[in-house]
């Protein structure tokens, strides 16, 4: 419901007033831009706000490794390398001669 003169708006119960896009647009602000209230004797003035560097909108300072997947999987293949040289020696380390297979190692006699 429009209020009968265009240039009076009521304010709700929690001091929100909504105003026109037309006359946002003829003093130069837009939805969701950052502003200032200051008040001169009876009179809200409504100013942009400064523009002011948030550290948080910046890039990390901190040095973050971009193919940390990469190392992973080079490090589980070197591993994987590493085991399968170690049982290719066990095997040719083994006596293969010898029918008789290894004792159980949990039989007690």
């Amino acid at each position: 419901m429009r209020p009968k003169d265009a240039r009076q708006y009521t304010i709700d119960e929690r001091g929100t007033v909504r105003v026109p896009k037309d006359v946002l647009a003829q003093a130069g602000l837009e939805p969701k831009m950052r502003v200032t209230f200051s008040v001169k004797g009876k009179t809200i003035v409504v100013a942009k706000a400064e523009q002011v560097v948030n550290p948080l909108d910046g890039e990390l300072k901190r040095n973050v490794d971009l193919d940390m997947f990469g190392k992973i999987q080079a490090q589980r293949d070197a591993e994987r390398a590493n085991a399968e040289k170690a049982f290719d020696k066990g095997l040719r380390d083994a006596d293969v001669n010898d029918a008789q297979p290894p004792d159980n190692p949990f039989r007690w006699d």
